[in-house]
């Protein structure tokens, strides 16, 4: 849209919004809120405040455009992009809300073009006699948290204005100049924000452990949680407890995720907390004056919940020193002086989001306004945002996340273990915050029923069946042409020391293959279990070490492998724990990205390595083709299989750097994959003089790829 008022460049807040639009532009990065109005109200009132407070607000009517090579922020005048409607929605007193909530999220945009349309729009819901729902969406180009108790207010004050004075006049309803600068960077304070984050070693930030669906995960898409409520109880212990720590109650509910995220073994996390930058002058303007702030907490092996409360304070104190350091600036600082992108594995996977909730929004003579603010957003700044709210009594809260990374059931589940967690850990604040073994908790397991553990004997290779071992089970296109035709894989786990431990069918599910393997029959009396990397046992669903428990008790033996268990209480598999490796908060495991590789048409094999250290720290791709005749010295035809890999990456994976081809995956004499060998002939692009191929024929127990 060209025309309109004064345009300015995009402040240091609106640019990384509008980069993320341009980047995906099938997310819209938008939020709602709502408030039913009873009594007697012309429709045309309620427009003409809406349309005041869009007119005070200057960022309520931009647009933006690009010129010179740069993006601005055009001020348009409010008739030229104001956006209200009316619908009918008729509903039983009472509902107004749910049913406001249900209408709106049901057809709520998935593009918004800030180009050509304001970042504002109203809808009028008419429930019946002297019942209204004002719903406003709002994208955060103009438009941050704190705004929304602002615009209630300034609509309170605006019906009653009209309501008593038939109009309105006077200063505080004359248009303000656009906010410019109020998050101009500090050089002293960026600096010291990317010397801080530098002295956290970042390269060697693990990546962020979480349970994960028992499913492959849905398409990317955004979802929220139930409302949760923790009890008072907790909520009195914790206030007590973060005023003799002599912090504050947010460094307690920090203190609270943080142990939650330590059940999982995380003991070195980044959480990322959405902090207010406006100022005395600005605090009643509506604009982007919200910055992420990323903190750091460690969590030592004998913590106790009160030194966590302590080390959370520590990290508040962190938000308020950098908090008026723009976030992608320090992105950028830290992109320069590594050299690689390592900000978005550590501080993209999980946000804390705890505004201040206005409580006098103002009243309206013969009318009462009941807001509803506790809305889900259209699209996330973090893969999950943990949304908590106090009240005078208590806490409040829900869980955003993306649904590539939860699934329903996963969601409410961790929602639910963080109440949980926090009131087990308040029982006694001076006792370990994590024991060696702590399970799941009751409520969590009694809905994950423990599969049949009777043995059963793993079926013999014979006709039509294929016994595999399952390190070496690949989802290639002769097996599944293979299961097609009416046979079977039974893919087996197998030591060395115990012998046959479990065994599964494998039954091919398109779309995914990456998948981990279920493996739901034991084959002998040893139990498996999943452990952190301190030996801690693992809730369900969270992928860690395998380890094997002998019966009647003992030392349990480590297998070498990586797995989780899901919420049936059955092991799945996921792969060689050689094959998983972490770079700057983004973990490559190995195994599920080689069945996705092994998946395309025309692999025979293929192995993936992690990257060596700071030094080599991107993963490398080793691909056999079907076709005996490709050729790892073609320029042209490692390109085009470089982009068929690059097709099936896992966006939350390190991205591969060299993909290389050869005829065979060189092999150790023991018949395991040479995994020094293949960064070589990743790194150089050339294949090894003495691979060796692997075994040809029949997948039985003997088949040897590794």
């Amino acid at each position: 849209m060209q025309g309109g008022g004064p345009a300015l460049p995009l402040t240091m807040a609106q640019e990384p919004i509008w980069l993320e639009q341009l980047r995906h532009p099938d997310r819209v990065n938008a939020g709602f809120f709502f408030a039913t109005i009873r009594g007697s109200v012309a429709d045309e009132d309620v427009a003409e405040a809406c349309a005041a407070v869009c007119r005070r607000h200057p960022e309520l009517r931009g647009t933006v455009e690009e010129r010179d090579q740069r993006y601005w922020f055009r001020i348009n005048d409010v008739d030229d992009l104001f956006e209200f409607e009316r619908a009918s929605l008729p509903c039983p007193a009472g509902e107004e809300k749910d049913v406001a909530r249900v209408w709106y999220l049901a057809r709520r945009p998935l593009n918004w073009d800030l180009t050509s349309r304001g970042p504002i729009r109203f809808v009028l819901l008419d429930h019946g006699r002297d019942r209204r729902t004002l719903v406003v969406a709002v994208h955060h180009m103009a438009f941050d948290g704190r705004s929304k108790f602002v615009f209630a207010r300034q609509l309170a004050q605006a019906l009653s204005r009209l309501r008593e004075h038939g109009g309105l006049a006077g200063a505080e309803w004359e248009p303000a100049a656009p906010l410019a600068g109020f998050e101009e960077p500090d050089p002293a304070a960026l600096a010291a924000a990317t010397d801080y984050w530098r002295s956290c070693d970042l390269p060697s930030y693990p990546s962020l452990v979480l349970p994960r669906p028992d499913g492959a995960p849905p398409a990317p898409g955004t979802a929220a949680t139930p409302r949760f409520e923790l009890p008072e109880t907790a909520f009195r212990k914790l206030r007590a407890v973060t005023a003799e720590v002599g912090t504050t109650f947010f460094a307690g509910l920090l203190a609270a995720t943080a142990a939650q995220l330590a059940r999982y073994g995380n003991d070195r996390l980044a959480l990322c907390i959405p902090a207010d930058t406006s100022t005395e002058a600005t605090r009643d303007r509506i604009a982007m004056q919200v910055n992420m702030v990323p903190c750091a907490i460690v969590l030592e092996p004998v913590a106790t919940f009160r030194d966590l409360v302590a080390a959370a304070g520590q990290a508040v104190s962190t938000i308020d020193r950098f908090r008026r350091v723009p976030f992608h600036l320090l992105m950028r600082e830290l992109r320069r002086g590594y050299g690689v992108d390592v900000g978005p594995g550590i501080f993209d996977r999980f946000g804390v989001s705890y505004p201040r909730v206005a409580a006098d929004l103002g009243e309206v003579p013969g009318l009462r306004l009941d807001w509803e603010f506790f809305a889900p957003n259209s699209s996330q700044s973090f893969q999950n945002t943990l949304q908590l709210r106090t009240t005078p009594d208590g806490v409040f809260g829900r869980l955003d996340y993306t649904t590539s990374v939860f699934d329903a059931e996963t969601a409410e589940d961790f929602a639910e273990d963080w109440c949980w967690t926090l009131e087990q850990a308040l029982r006694d604040p001076n006792a370990r915050v994590v024991p060696r073994f702590w399970g799941s908790t009751a409520a969590v397991a009694a809905r994950m029923p423990e599969a049949a553990s009777a043995v059963a004997p793993v079926p013999e290779a014979g006709a039509g069946t294929m016994v595999v071992p399952v390190e070496r089970f690949l989802p290639t296109e002769d097996r599944l042409e293979h299961v097609k035709a009416g046979g079977r894989i039974v893919l087996v786990l197998d030591h060395e020391r115990v012998g046959q431990v479990a065994w599964g069918e494998w039954q091919p599910d398109p779309g995914t293959s990456d998948a981990a393997l279920p493996l739901p029959h034991l084959a002998g009396e040893w139990r498996p279990a999943v452990v952190a990397r301190d030996g801690r046992e693992l809730p369900r669903r969270t992928p860690g070490l395998l380890v094997l428990r002998p019966p009647g008790g003992g030392k349990e033996v480590p297998t070498g492998f990586r797995a989780r268990i899901d919420g049936k209480g059955r092991l799945c598999f996921l792969g060689p724990a050689d094959r998983a490796g972490d770079f700057g908060g983004r973990l490559l495991e190995g195994g599920q990205v080689e069945r996705r590789i092994a998946a395309l048409p025309g692999v025979r094999d293929v192995a993936v390595v992690p990257g060596e250290g700071a030094a080599n720290p991107t993963p490398g791709v080793l691909v056999v083709p079907a076709d005996t005749g490709a050729s790892g010295s073609d320029p042209d035809g490692v390109r085009a299989w470089r982009r068929r890999v690059l097709r099936v990456w896992p966006p939350e994976a390190p991205r591969p750097t060299h993909v290389a081809l050869a005829d065979a995956l060189p092999l150790d004499p023991s018949g395991a994959v040479n995994l020094p060998r293949v960064r070589a002939i990743c790194r150089t692009g050339r294949p090894s003089t003495d691979s060796r191929p692997a075994s040809p024929g029949t997948a039985l127990p003997t088949e040897g790829r590794r």
